[in-house]
Parts: structure tokens; C-alpha cells; sequence
């Protein structure tokens, strides 16, 4: 593969955590390619938001899954 191709292939794998896994930019701390193997792959390191209601502030506030 050459340079383009695995940058192609890397903002599609991007863009299946953000629309189908429903991950927001801000949720993804890191990710990066993996060549070292034997198939090309990403890790991403993700935290999982989720909004719930402070009820000492009477707001929403988002919050670290625990699920």
C-alpha cells in the first residue's frame, strides 16, 4: 500500500468510530497506525461520555460511562 492508500484507508476506519460507533472528536484521545504486523491496523483509545443530569447544579453534565 503505498502512503495515500493507508491514509485513505485510516480516515475511513476514523470515520466508522465517529458515525457507526457514535464517538464524538473530543472522545478519542489517541489513535495510531499499527504497521508492525502482518495486517495493517489502528488502536484508539476512546472515553466513553455519557450525559446525566447533576442534580446538585440541576444541569447536564457529562460524565465517564461506567458500563
Amino acid at each position: 500500500m503505498t502512503k495515500d492508500d493507508i491514509l485513505d484507508w485510516a480516515n475511513t476506519c476514523m470515520e466508522f468510530v465517529y458515525e457507526d460507533l457514535g464517538y464524538e472528536k473530543e472522545q478519542v484521545l489517541h489513535s495510531i497506525i499499527h504497521l508492525d504486523e502482518k495486517t495493517p491496523h489502528i488502536h484508539c483509545v476512546v472515553v466513553p461520555l455519557v450525559k446525566k443530569l447533576d442534580k446538585r447544579t440541576n444541569t447536564e453534565r457529562y460524565t465517564i460511562s461506567k458500563k
